[in-house]
Formats: structure tokens, C-alpha cells, sequence
């Protein structure tokens, strides 16, 4: 999931940043219908972890910005969205979040993973192994169906 594209970045208010990455080339396609179908606002975030890596206190460190990013979004704080072509899209602090990871194979990983799971619980985020990616573009698909 390392070097996995595109990357857009969230900008919560007091120059908090957050990367927000796609999964998937089907993800890709399902966020510009997300996108096209909410008027400009942002129905679904995603993000994806590898917990299969070797620098783990780098991961855990960026799980929690990132977290601390999303919980002030979550409590309220303004929020924006700008996509690779400099478009704004406003978001909400009830936003589907949804969360996929490259799970853990050693004991280390686990208990990094354990930690992550902290946050991703504290975020109320949905959270699904790689493997399982497609869940994340059928819940945006899901939620494009309801504005409709």
C-alpha cells in the first residue's frame, strides 16, 4: 500500500495536514462518481496503512497525526478537500471514513496494529484488511445511491 496514488491532502483549519489515499484503481473511479454525485461535497474519506513494514514507530506516528486531523474534523473544526486538480470540496465531520490495512504478520506489527486500532475506534472509521478493499468502494457507492 506504500507508494499507492493518488494522494490528495485534507486541510483541517490551523494547518493540520493528512494524506488520504485511494486503494484501488476501482477506488479512483467510484471517488470522482462520489465526488460528481455530491456536488462537491465529500460523502466518503479513505485511507490505507501497511502494518507489514519495518519502521513501525514511523507508522504508529502517523496514524495518530493523521487521527488527530480527522478528530478535530470529527469535533467540528472546518474542513476542505483539495484533489490533485485544485478543486475544494467541503467535508463534513460526520463523513464515512474508511480505513484499509495491510494486516500484521509478526508480533510487532501486532501490537503496532493494536495501537492503530486505538484511533481508527476513537474516528469510529471502518476498518478493512487489503483484501478486502472492494468493501470500501461498494460503502461509496452506497452513499452515492442515497443522495440520489
Amino acid at each position: 500500500m506504500e507508494g499507492a496514488s493518488p494522494w490528495s491532502t485534507l486541510h483541517v483549519r490551523h494547518g493540520i495536514y493528512a494524506g488520504l489515499v485511494a486503494a484501488s484503481a476501482q477506488r479512483r473511479a467510484v471517488q470522482q462518481r462520489v465526488r460528481a454525485g455530491a456536488n462537491g461535497k465529500v460523502l466518503q474519506l479513505a485511507q490505507g496503512w501497511s502494518f507489514r513494514v519495518t519502521h513501525l514507530d514511523r507508522v504508529i506516528t502517523q496514524v495518530k497525526a493523521w487521527g488527530f486531523a480527522l478528530e478535530r474534523l470529527r469535533s467540528g473544526d472546518e474542513a476542505r478537500l483539495v484533489d490533485a486538480q485544485g478543486r475544494l470540496s467541503s467535508i463534513a465531520k460526520d463523513v464515512d471514513l474508511q480505513i484499509v490495512v495491510a494486516t500484521p504478520e509478526t508480533s510487532e506489527q501486532q501490537a503496532a496494529y493494536e495501537e492503530a486500532e486505538q484511533v481508527f475506534r476513537t474516528l469510529k472509521a471502518s476498518v478493512h484488511p487489503v483484501e478486502a478493499v472492494t468493501a470500501v468502494s461498494a460503502r461509496a457507492a452506497d452513499l452515492v445511491r442515497t443522495i440520489r
